[in-house]
């Protein structure tokens, strides 16, 4: 995989200079079936964006119940917890499959962002991408669970 046309291809990022920045910092991560890429309450040194594979996000609630949180599955789809960038992560997020990311560190990361306005663009729709999915899914559980919950009327 050239990293260059990954960014390219799910970006659509035409900055020569920024993408061979990109490129000089980035790296390819593996993760097997079942193994955890972030751990809850832990910090992760590198954003990872989905180049294939599908990860779940989950936590475990006061009862000890595993709860999903969260997929990623779409290529360029960043696989964190909906927090700031290198804050403790909230959820777990496990490889259902043999997966691959694209590390980018973190803090070489921030330092292009500053450099390269669009990144810093690229971020803010990424993290409103997020919110719109997440608002979805947490809308489909309420109705779901609203109809699971209603009594059934006779008409």
């Amino acid at each position: 995989m050239q990293i260059q046309d990954f960014f390219r291809e799910h970006f659509q990022m035409e900055n020569e200079e920024m993408l061979r920045a990109l490129e000089a910092i980035a790296r390819l991560s593996a993760t097997k079936r079942g193994e955890l890429l972030i751990r809850e309450n832990e910090r992760s040194r590198d954003l990872f964006l989905l180049v294939d594979g599908v990860f779940r996000g989950y936590f475990y609630d006061d009862n000890g119940r595993d709860i999903t949180e969260c997929f990623a599955y779409r290529p360029g789809t960043p696989v964190m917890a909906c927090t700031e960038l290198g804050m403790p992560s909230t959820i777990n997020l496990a490889a259902l499959n043999d997966s691959v990311c694209l590390a980018l560190p973190i803090d070489e990361l921030r330092v292009l962002m500053v450099l390269y306005p669009d990144l810093l663009k690229l971020s803010n729709k990424l993290l409103l991408d997020s919110l719109q999915y997440h608002w979805m899914v947490k809308s489909l559980l309420y109705l779901s669970l609203i109809h699971i919950s209603e009594p059934t009327r006779p008409y």
